[in-house]
């Protein structure tokens, strides 16, 4: 085992050990950092030096060509003096019986003419040293460039082994230093795996955001740390998710469309829209209201994510897989409104409906994965079969009584269903389900239990050789026939595979349920396994002592706001890990 990966201190041998190789790790990186500093001072004064014989060799290319240049006048001078005194010279000679001038013209010129003759000729022979030397001095120069350059280059590779180097020694530091800390640190991936689940999931987060129609998860979670805005701003898959609000007079921020476009890349969007806002239209009024709105943000997020010149009047429909919440409707026209509302939404990813029967006409398209019916008031029975569709993945049914909930005639397969939740009033649908992959199990107390039959938990035990979750929820006002402790006891031997059970709200004997983990564990049933994970989350009749039993039969307890009973219960929580 890596020590530096574990989450054990190092034991007495290994600190000393580890320590050493800290201090010579250390003084490795002191050198290094030494050799770097020496490095970069080099390279800092082959760069200026480099710089000034630059300018010294264009400076001495200037002079020599300029000399050139003189030069080149001076010969031509010298080649006319030249040519001059040889025809004085000898005009002289030709008419010297003739004419007594010549022979005063010939004293006066000639002897001149030669000077001159032999000054130039010096001047030139002055010239060419000049330029000899000027030219021996620019191959110096250049000379002394090209060796700036080779050390320059070497030193510039040293500086790349050096700095390699001091990463890998940085490194291997920070891992030995990781060996004392006991809680190490989370990769990018993890990080990766959690945000990602979190982002995707319908939560609601409007409570502290009713002022907005636009939201992004990822974007607060940029918010906590640097560490988290790095990882977060690198990676699009986490900004694909937008909650979106049709809010009739609010317009969505154009602004924080750009920052999601620019962070998307992309990427596949997916568009969660609570349809309402909390607040169902009611009228067809209220309806165009929230249409309007719903086309405009809908735009908004297309212009955002790619290029149109479509206007919210020509664009006919949010394209964008949707989660979409609705509320109770409190008048009589309240279906042809909500069916008018959800039809503005081809793609349909999740109908969560509250008080409200879905709708007849709808036609669900594949991308429904997400069914949510809760009725906690009187409703007419509906047909449910044609809303179960083999796309759905999470199934919430809650109905007000037993008589009117809708009844399935024929066997329905659900392939790629993982979680339903259910009251016991659903128990004829259950018995009708078949789900070969349903993996969470949630029962809840019904509101109303009226004509439901004491045989009800019977129906579900088909349901249990593939569940590793089950969860039973209670209610405010207790209901005598749903004893969730009852309904445990006589699923867990059904239940090969659990792994995660939690018991909320709910009256919950710690002592009987501490009696019962002990006999299956000491029993070694094999159809009851020991508990990965208990949860009890705010119950009463769990004391402390129940739950210094109930930790040795599971791998982790969670205890919240639970308490002993009714006339203890304290608004501080407490966990038990």
């Amino acid at each position: 085992m890596d020590i530096t990966h574990s989450n054990f201190p190092p034991s007495a041998k290994e600190e000393p050990f580890i320590r050493a190789l800290l201090k010579q790790k250390n003084e490795e990186l002191i050198t290094i950092n030494e050799n770097v500093a020496k490095v970069k001072n080099e390279l800092a004064s082959s760069e200026e030096a480099i710089k000034e014989l630059k300018e010294s060799s264009r400076l001495t290319r200037v002079a020599l060509d300029m000399y050139k240049d003189h030069q080149k006048h001076l010969i031509a001078s010298q080649k006319i003096l030249n040519h001059r005194v040889t025809i004085t010279t000898k005009n002289s000679s030709l008419n010297a019986s003739k004419l007594k001038v010549s022979s005063d013209l010939q004293e006066l010129v000639v002897p001149d003419l030669e000077s001159r003759r032999i000054a130039v000729d010096a001047e030139v022979e002055s010239l060419k040293e000049m330029c000899a030397n000027l030219k021996a001095l620019s191959l110096e120069i250049d000379e002394d460039i090209r060796c700036q350059q080779y050390a320059q280059n070497i030193n510039t590779e040293s500086l790349e082994a050096y700095s390699t180097m001091q990463k890998f020694i940085s490194a291997a530091i920070e891992k030995l230093h990781g060996a004392f800390r006991p809680i190490k640190r989370i990769p990018d991936e993890i990080w990766m795996d959690i945000w990602g689940y979190a982002v995707s999931q319908h939560i609601p987060f409007w409570e502290n955001y009713l002022e907005n129609t636009l939201w992004l998860p990822a974007l607060k979670l940029t918010h906590v740390c640097r560490a988290w805005r790095r990882v977060i701003v690198g990676s699009p898959v986490l900004w694909t998710t937008i909650y979106s609000r049709s809010a009739p007079g609010k317009q969505p921020s154009i602004d924080l469309l750009k920052l999601w476009a620019r962070y998307c890349k992309g990427k596949v969007p997916r568009v969660i829209n609570d349809q309402s806002g909390g607040e169902s239209p009611s009228t067809i009024i209220d309806l165009q209201a929230v249409l309007g709105t719903t086309e405009i943000v809908g735009y908004d997020i297309i212009q955002a994510y790619q290029a149109s010149n479509s206007t919210p009047e020509q664009y006919p429909s949010t394209s964008f897989p949707a989660m979409v919440t609705i509320y109770a409707f409190p008048t009589g026209r309240a279906p042809k409104v909500q069916e008018q509302l959800l039809k503005r939404f081809t793609t349909l990813g999740s109908l969560s409906l509250c008080n409200v029967l879905p709708p007849q006409g709808l036609n669900y398209s594949n991308a429904l994965v997400v069914l949510s019916v809760t009725l906690t008031m009187p409703h007419d029975t509906y047909p449910l079969r044609r809303h179960l569709r083999h796309s759905l993945k999470v199934l919430r049914l809650q109905h007000f009584d037993v008589e009117n909930a809708p009844v399935l005639t024929e066997l329905v397969r659900l392939p790629n269903l993982h979680t339903l939740s259910v009251t016991p009033l659903e128990y004829k649908i259950v018995e009708m389900l078949k789900l070969p992959k349903l993996s969470a199990l949630k029962i809840s107390q019904p509101v109303k239990w009226g004509a439901c039959s004491d045989q009800w938990l019977d129906s579900f035990i088909p349901l249990c050789p593939m569940v590793t979750e089950l969860q039973l929820f209670g209610q405010e006002h207790k209901c005598g026939k749903f004893d969730a402790l009852q309904v445990f006891m006589k699923l867990h031997h059904q239940l090969p595979k659990l792994q995660r059970v939690r018991f909320a709200h709910v009256d919950l004997d710690g002592s009987v349920l501490a009696d019962f983990l002990d006999t299956t564990v000491d029993a070694q049933v094999s159809a009851g396994p020991r508990l990965k994970k208990l949860t009890i989350d705010g119950c009463i009749g769990v004391s402390r002592w129940d739950c210094d039993r109930l930790v040795q039969f599971v791998d982790k307890l969670n205890v919240y706001d639970t308490v002993y009973g009714e006339t203890s219960r304290a608004s501080s929580s407490k966990q038990v890990e």
